[in-house]
């Protein structure tokens, strides 16, 4: 999941709706890669325009456990 916005309202909101009602088949998995660590707010990625001179924005990877 993904969005332009640092907005939690369009970010964190949704995944944590989403998976209050999909718990059983969906999951919120860690970034594993060394190059996103500067970039990683728990099990989020986050970019802020002040910080890294470029775009705000949101990642999150959500996995299948179906």
């Amino acid at each position: 999941y993904s969005t332009c916005t640092i907005e939690p309202m369009e970010n964190e909101r949704v995944i944590e709706e989403f998976l209050s009602h999909h718990q059983e088949k969906f999951s919120l998995a860690a970034p594993n890669r060394k190059s996103l660590i500067p970039f990683t707010e728990g099990k989020y990625i986050r970019t802020y325009p002040d910080r890294y001179d470029m775009e705000g924005s949101f990642a999150a990877k959500i996995l299948y456990t179906g």
